[in-house]
């Protein structure tokens, strides 16, 4: 009995010994951003604003949640960020070039990169530095895309509070302040930003910023007490074609540039290969589908101020008969008046005009009805923009012949 009770010491201790051994390796695991091509990295993003009152008390906290997916559509952690867009309907795609050490760059379709990053509020994932080594504390230079572009560039300093196999990091940044477009100054003080590192994933699985953000109002200085969190909902391999999705997104990318910078001329190739692309992530397939949709809208709006300009369409809409050369479809009915009062619905198809879609006005029984199209199928990007335009006539499709 004595001797096993030795040998069973004995075989206590070496695992305790190779289990120690085991965590000090662990431990050691270097901490680097590693995506693999077709990957998809889902986040949830939370903040809360709390203006803080003369009492130095937070009130009660304004709250937004917001899912973001980073795709990775290259070997060197290159990812397509999409995002709800602010104040737009749809999402919003942006490319970056993550480092292992955890900075990222924008860059575009071209392949031109950036200086900054993303921001979404006052997260950015450049404030999430990764050590170099086994570093306990270190000291960054970053760039931090919510500040204007002349106070981007921000020294913080950086303290490991947690080893493992993740580990957990502190960033403290010292206040920031700048005088803003209207001339009133601003300023970001107290930031801190936790953070842990998932070394087996490769990817940070959560984060927590926070920070007061003052500015100057005519009425006085505002306060606010923000806190940002960030949680990893999941990580799944591709499904598609690690090349035909790094197009996908790339043609996403220089449509939704294109269609913002009005650089028709550049939407035709960037349509054609959404249209021929195989990939299929949802996402990513959605948000093509959308711009697609606004192309259409500010294509049509291209082709009828050319035609303007050459001369074709100097004719005023007559409100007795469907102007000729019109084809069958659909149209978008967005205004109506009775015909002894049209004036008013030809000022309003005058002004769509003015503004390049293909705005008309039609007699129908004792009515001036004033459309837009015909198109050859209802499209929804059509509709939307009408339905923002002209909110209270609640404009719908009808039939034309």
């Amino acid at each position: 009995m004595k001797a096993q009770a030795a040998a069973a010491t004995t075989a206590a201790v070496v695992l305790i010994l190779l289990v120690g051994v085991w965590l000090w390796f662990v431990s050691l695991r270097p901490c680097r951003i590693a995506l693999k091509p077709g990957q998809l990295v889902s986040y949830r993003l939370t903040s809360e604003w709390s203006p803080i009152g003369a009492d130095d008390i937070p009130g009660e906290p304004t709250l937004a949640t917001q899912d973001i997916d980073l795709i990775c559509i290259g070997g060197d952690n290159e990812v397509a960020l999409v995002n709800p867009g602010v104040g737009e309907a749809r999402d919003e795609i942006t490319l970056l070039d993550f480092a292992a050490n955890g900075s990222a760059r924008r860059f575009d379709p071209t392949s031109q990169v950036h200086d900054d990053g993303k921001a979404l509020g006052f997260f950015d994932f450049n404030l999430l530095p990764l050590p170099p080594g086994s570093e306990q504390s270190w000291n960054v230079s970053l760039i931090y895309a919510a500040l204007p572009p002349d106070r981007r560039q921000v020294q913080g300093k950086v303290r490991r509070l947690t080893n493992g196999s993740s580990p957990t990091f502190r960033l403290t940044l010292p206040p920031i302040d700048w005088i803003n477009q209207d001339r009133r100054w601003q300023q970001i003080k107290g930031l801190k930003c936790e953070y842990r590192f998932n070394t087996a994933k490769g990817v940070v699985e959560s984060a927590t910023i926070v920070c007061q953000a003052g500015i100057e109002r005519p009425d006085g200085y505002l306060r606010f007490h923000v806190r940002t969190d960030l949680t990893l909902l999941g990580m799944t391999a591709g499904k598609d074609d690690a090349l035909a999705l790094r197009d996908l997104a790339l043609a996403t990318a220089e449509a939704q540039d294109a269609l913002a910078a009005r650089r028709v001329e550049r939407l035709e190739g960037a349509l054609g290969r959404l249209a021929n692309n195989p990939a299929t992530h949802e996402r990513l397939r959605a948000l093509a589908g959308t711009l697609r949709g606004e192309v259409g809208v500010a294509g049509g709006r291209q082709r009828v101020a050319h035609a303007v300009g050459q001369g074709v369409a100097k004719a005023q809409p007559q409100p007795q008969q469907q102007p000729a050369g019109r084809a069958a479809g659909w149209a978008v009915q967005v205004g109506s008046a009775p015909l002894k009062s049209r004036a008013s619905v030809d000022r309003l198809a005058k002004e769509l005009v003015a503004d390049g879609f293909p705005a008309y006005v039609v007699a129908k029984k004792k009515s001036a009805l004033a459309l837009v199209g015909p198109y050859e199928s209802q499209d929804a990007a059509v509709l939307g923009e009408m339905r923002k335009r002209f909110a209270k006539a609640k404009p719908y499709w009808v039939k034309v012949d």
